[in-house]
């Protein structure tokens, strides 16, 4: 598999970091009884990306997920659940109590598909579904940030990176004639710009997704439930803005020594 993309304030340890764990990964993949699994979590690729992934719907509906990170995607694979801000979720349930609305009235289908891209990432990374209604009295306590309230339930179909370029020339007429890749989170686009972005996704030949690094990721949510663990919730924040001015100090040490 190829190396992904760098994202846009990453830092090049996080890369070699990535790299370590996916060379793990495949030293696992053939050792363990499951050659289709990732590392030491139980995903399989190959439930996601199907040939029978059904792309042509009379009725369905289409949202832009944003995410600040991948951490995220990664626990949303991982668990089957997403979070968005108050309003996105208001917005999402909404859509999904249409939906099911709709069912009920004229029979067939409409489900709910979510596009999702990580921010300033340059690409999409997944098409999941949403299985269900936002539940507003539980949150996830998982995510990056602890600032998501409430979560629905979803269900991943398509786990592939697939560049901007791809689908740039996808203009949402309801957003202003913008391209679909200058979208916001949870904008919707409509039944014909929708069913191209799926059929683009199920067609599209990538060489890399999120999977690759799903071990790093992992032990990136070990380290945070261990932080949680040894340090009060106020005190996290604060940890990782220590850390984060480390990084920084060693990146101008190492500038620095490079300068003649």
């Amino acid at each position: 598999t190829g190396a992904r993309p760098k994202k846009s304030g990453v830092l090049n340890r996080d890369e070699t970091e990535k790299a370590k764990a996916r060379n793990k990964d495949n030293v696992n993949s053939t050792e363990g009884e499951c050659e289709s699994c990732v590392g030491s979590v139980m995903i399989k690729r190959d439930q996601y990306n199907l040939p029978s992934f059904e792309t042509t719907y009379e009725e369905a509906m289409f949202f832009v997920i944003k995410s600040y990170s991948e951490d995220d995607i990664h626990k949303s694979i991982k668990y089957n659940v997403w979070s968005s801000t108050l309003i996105g979720n208001k917005k999402l349930d909404s859509a999904f109590q249409e939906s099911q609305k709709k069912v009920a009235e004229k029979g067939g289908t409409c489900p709910v598909f979510l596009f999702f891209s990580v921010n300033a990432s340059g690409q999409f990374c997944g098409v999941a579904e949403m299985t269900g209604r936002v539940d507003y009295e539980k949150s996830m306590d998982f995510w990056q940030q602890d600032k998501w309230t409430g979560y629905f339930p979803v269900k991943w179909h398509i786990i592939k990176d697939v560049p901007n370029p791809q689908l740039r020339h996808i203009i949402l007429e309801n957003n202003e004639n913008k391209p679909v890749t200058n979208s916001r989170d949870t904008q919707e686009l409509r039944l014909p710009q929708g069913s191209e972005v799926l059929n683009i996704f199920k067609s599209y030949a990538a060489k890399t997704s999120i999977i690759d690094d799903f071990d790093f990721y992992e032990n990136r949510e070990k380290v945070m439930v261990q932080k949680k663990l040894r340090f009060p919730p106020g005190q996290i924040k604060k940890k990782e803005e220590e850390e984060l001015v480390a990084d920084l100090q060693t990146m101008e040490i190492s500038k620095s020594e490079k300068l003649p």
